[in-house]
């Protein structure tokens, strides 16, 4: 069921509640909401896709990296089950905060995560395809190799089975990602991406 208007309304003040509690933690990663599409307790990921970005606002190429990576021809090449993570950082490398506000761009994200859902549900070319839940993340992390890290580090509530991580990258993402700018704590600066390959 999509999320309306009055139960946006609703939701608010619990993500404003969950951003500033995290804010005022040293966590460098917490989910802050989870939509689950069974009615059942979600199975720890094997593999998870994560979208990480400013959601401001999550656009139409966000929901095609999304769909492409969950449609159950692709997932055949990861282990299952699936879960997808959309993170947003507060810290971001080479975003400045903008008109959005934090809590906002949390309410779409859920908006995101409850429309891709039914856009998987009736894409499914097959009854087994089952829908992974989707989590919302927040990370204090700037770059890929610390967000990878903090999740590992502080999700194994979540992530119990230290699941595979799959990045979906756009084009933009994919040129800041191999910028060696962004590594100066490595040398050569990327060595920082061995993990990835």
């Amino acid at each position: 069921m999509s999320t309306t208007t009055s139960s946006l309304r609703s939701i608010l003040p619990q993500l404003e509640a969950a951003l500033k509690s995290f804010q005022s933690s040293d966590s460098k990663f917490r989910i802050v909401r989870s939509i689950n599409p069974s009615a059942t307790s979600p199975p720890s990921p094997k593999t998870l896709f994560i979208l990480d970005s400013s959601f401001n606002p999550p656009s139409k190429a966000h929901l095609a990296l999304a769909k492409s990576a969950l449609h159950s021809s692709s997932t055949k090449q990861h282990q299952s089950p699936y879960r997808l993570l959309l993170l947003f950082s507060t810290h971001n490398a080479d975003k400045a905060p903008s008109a959005a506000s934090f809590p906002q761009r949390l309410a779409l994200m859920t908006i995101f995560a409850e429309d891709l859902l039914k856009d998987l549900q009736s894409a499914a070319n097959h009854k087994d395809y089952v829908l992974p839940t989707v989590d919302i993340g927040l990370t204090t992390a700037p770059y890929y190799t610390d967000k990878s890290l903090a999740i590992s580090k502080e999700g194994s509530e979540h992530y119990p089975d230290s699941p595979k991580h799959v990045h979906l990258l756009g084009f933009d993402t994919i040129t800041r990602f191999f910028a060696a700018k962004y590594y100066p704590n490595f040398s050569p600066p990327l060595s920082a991406l061995n993990p990835y390959f």
